[in-house]
């Protein structure tokens, strides 16, 4: 411990009229994480990467004073006063926060708000919804519940599977327990048809009813069971109960789970739309202003004019960036190289190469940024570094100051 799986997959809701646009669907993808803890410690090792990170929180008792959202808590405050319930479940919050941003959703827009008594599951022990707010409103894309142990223990029931976990003791301790044994033969002949239900019975007694049991069984000939309803008398020699004591080095428990569930579907909406922006000098013009992580295709290269030697140019560079695993696509129609920059906006591609005939000299390439509309020019051999790098997090604005701003006579 701790132990974690995570999967992605198909959720399935019995959604007679769907609605919301692709908010409210009957099939959805969905991701999780199944993140399994000790009950005694819910510290997580990474916890201190996040503990100053300051996330928009709606805690259940502001809900019901009509109260405003917390903005200035470090959550190892909010840990710390139990505002969040522990150290893993709130480092999950931090994580979505960021991959929330990450994603392109405007942070102003997003909030974490808590469960209220009256919607919380009575097996869980704190539950946090991300909502982001689109046209829609408020909506839920990820949850991020302590589910306790209440998952493995209904598997456990039904399965009758053993799903525990075990953390060492500080010094071997002697434990007394009563070992049941059952002359399954004999039950048989006796019981009949109920024998398997009695032998179900008396093979997942708790230690408190062993003991019970076993006090009957010595102070009397037979047992007296109550199984499915039915009471049964049954004679002491088919049930015998031994008192033994065994060395324990470990001690078992039935771990936690912290669960952070997420909607991907919603997030992909909800990052097109934060993402959709208009010119300010242009109403008419549109795009989408895409993180370059999480952008389909990073780059579209553009010859200046449609030329044979334009042409061959943009051929081998899309080759140099395809084996350096970028995405990128060409655009060599005969519209003006305005007109493909605004018509590549709208598709939500980050950055574009042109290729010119000064390019045919000397190996160098223009790279205009989608947001500012600002250019640099670069070699040709520096693009995969220069796309990798804006991808690690660096600013076009750090280019400019490497490279310096070029001026492009061509308008958009």
């Amino acid at each position: 411990m701790p132990f974690a799986a995570a999967q992605i997959g198909l959720g399935f809701r019995n959604e007679i009229h769907p609605k919301q646009g692709l908010l409210r669907v009957r099939e959805f993808q969905m991701a999780e994480i199944e993140h399994f803890v000790d009950p005694s410690d819910k510290s997580h090792p990474k916890f201190f990467q996040v503990e100053d990170d300051l996330l928009p929180l709606l805690t259940a008792p502001n809900q019901e004073a009509a109260g405003d959202m917390i903005y200035d808590m470090p959550l190892k405050t909010a840990v710390k006063d139990s505002v969040i319930g522990n150290e893993t479940l709130a480092y999950f919050m931090a994580r979505t926060f960021r991959f929330l941003k990450a994603c392109g959703v405007i942070p102003d827009k997003i909030r974490f708000r808590q469960h209220r008594s009256n919607e919380m599951a009575h097996y869980a022990k704190d539950c946090w919804d991300a909502e982001i707010h689109c046209s829609y409103g408020w909506i839920e894309v990820a949850g991020h519940a302590d589910r306790s142990c209440f998952d493995l223990t209904r598997h456990q029931e039904k399965t009758k599977v053993e799903l525990v976990a075990a953390r060492p003791l500080p010094e071997p301790i002697q434990v007394k327990y009563i070992q049941v044994t059952l002359e399954k033969p004999k039950l048989g002949k006796t019981l009949k048809k109920d024998s398997k239900a009695v032998c179900e019975y008396l093979e997942n007694l708790t230690e408190e009813q062993k003991e019970t049991h076993c006090k009957e069984a010595e102070e009397a000939k037979e047992l007296t069971l109550t199984v499915n309803d039915k009471e049964f008398k049954i004679p002491a020699d088919m049930v015998k109960f031994e008192r033994k004591e065994k060395t324990q080095f470990e001690e078992k428990y039935s771990p936690h789970v912290i669960e952070p569930s997420f909607g991907l579907g919603r997030i992909v909406y909800c990052s097109f739309e934060h993402c959709f922006k208009v010119r300010a000098h242009d109403t008419q013009r549109t795009y989408f202003d895409f993180p370059i992580s999480v952008a389909p295709v990073k780059c579209v290269l553009l010859p200046l004019m449609s030329k044979p030697e334009l042409n061959k140019k943009i051929i081998e560079i899309k080759s140099v960036l395809t084996k350096a695993g970028i995405s990128s696509r060409i655009d060599d129609s005969s519209h003006t190289v305005g007109k493909r920059y605004a018509r590549t906006d709208e598709c939500g591609i980050p950055f574009a190469f042109t290729v010119d005939f000064k390019t045919l000299e000397d190996d160098t390439i223009t790279m205009r940024e989608l947001d500012s509309m600002k250019q640099i020019r670069l070699p040709i051999t520096d693009a995969v570094e220069v796309i990798n790098s804006l991808v690690l997090g660096t600013k076009f604005a750090q280019l400019i100051e490497k490279y310096g701003e070029f001026k492009n006579e061509a308008k958009e």
